[in-house]
Formats: C-alpha cells, sequence, structure tokens
C-alpha cells in the first residue's frame, strides 16, 4: 500500500487502531512499522498514549510534507482515547479542515473528501 501512496497528488492521512504498542521498541511489528514510514517518507503523527492500557495503539500517518497540526490526545470514550487533528490542504490562510475519527469506528471504507 505504501509504494502506491505518492501518486496521489492530495495529501493522504492513514488513521485508526493498529492493535501494537507503536510506542514499544520491543515490539517487533512496531519497529517494523517505523522503517517502513521512514523508508516511504512517512511520519506517525500520534505521540503519546491512546490506550487504557497505556501504549500507543491509534496512528495518524502522512507524509512528511503533509501539513497535520494540532494533534490533540484526549478524552477517554472507551477503552482508547479521541484523537483530534488538522490538516492544512492548499494555501494555509485560506483553507482548514478538520476530521474526527471515533476510537474503534471501521475506517476501511471511510474517505474524506476536501473541498
Amino acid at each position: 500500500m505504501f509504494e502506491r501512496l505518492p501518486v496521489y497528488s492530495c495529501p493522504v492521512v492513514i488513521c485508526g487502531d493498529s492493535n501494537m504498542h507503536v510506542d514499544d521498541a520491543s515490539c517487533a511489528d512496531a519497529v517494523r512499522l517505523a522503517d517502513l514510514l521512514q523508508s516511504f517518507g512517512d511520519v506517525q503523527h500520534v505521540t503519546t498514549a491512546t490506550h487504557t492500557a497505556g501504549h500507543t495503539f491509534d496512528l495518524v500517518i502522512a507524509r512528511t510534507d503533509t501539513d497535520i497540526t494540532d494533534v490533540d490526545v484526549g478524552g477517554f470514550i472507551s477503552d482508547h482515547v479521541l484523537v483530534r487533528f488538522t490538516i492544512v490542504c492548499g494555501d494555509r490562510s485560506t483553507r482548514r479542515n478538520q476530521s474526527v475519527v471515533e476510537p474503534g469506528k471501521d475506517t476501511r471504507n471511510m474517505c474524506l473528501h476536501v473541498a
């Protein structure tokens, strides 16, 4: 999937529950994910715990040139917190759009269109 993302001329953001401790350097899957993201020029923007177990499970992944700001990890609404962020598309002074995805929501078929 990551090798196909650079063909898109618009920002692509991958969000969701990874079901792994992406903040745990001893987790082989987390290390592989971090290596994969680095090799494709992507970054994981959530850097604090998002689960009641105290680890980072939830992801906001985008290319390094995608303007993601105001990442807010707060308020448990289940065993996960609500993660909110702002993505700036186009001219920063004229267009700001925000999307909120609730923990546990099936995002496999969700598409966010920014006008």
